[in-house]
C-alpha cells in the first residue's frame, strides 16, 4: 500500500472514531468530571495560554488554539499538495466545491 494511501485511511479511521463518541455526549453533561483532577468539557472551552520561562505569550480559547493549531495546519498542508498536484498536471479534488478539473 502506497504511503498516501495507508496515511489517507488512517486519517479517515480516526477521525470517524473521534467523531462517534462527540456525537454520543449529551449536552448536559458538559461540566460532569471522572476524577477531581479531569477537566470538564466545560473547562477545556476554557482560555488556552502559551508560556515561555514562565511568561504568558499568548492567551486565546481553547477551541480557537485546535482550529489555528490543528484544523488550519490541515488546511494549509491541503493547500500546499493541491499546488503540487496542479503542478504534477494531476487532476485537482474540489474541497469546498469543483476544481477547474472537476465537473459536477
Amino acid at each position: 500500500m502506497k504511503q498516501t494511501n495507508s496515511l489517507k485511511a488512517e486519517f479517515t479511521r480516526e477521525t470517524a472514531a473521534t467523531r462517534k463518541p462527540l456525537e454520543r455526549l449529551p449536552d448536559d453533561q458538559f461540566a460532569w468530571q471522572p476524577h477531581e483532577k479531569s477537566f470538564t468539557d466545560a473547562a477545556l472551552e476554557q482560555n488556552w495560554q502559551f508560556k515561555i520561562k514562565g511568561r504568558t505569550r499568548f492567551e486565546r480559547e481553547r477551541a480557537e488554539v485546535f482550529r489555528d493549531f490543528v484544523l488550519s495546519h490541515l488546511i494549509h498542508h491541503r493547500g500546499q499538495l493541491s499546488v503540487y498536484l496542479r503542478l504534477l498536471n494531476v487532476p485537482v479534488p474540489g474541497a469546498y466545491g469543483p476544481t477547474a478539473d472537476e465537473q459536477f
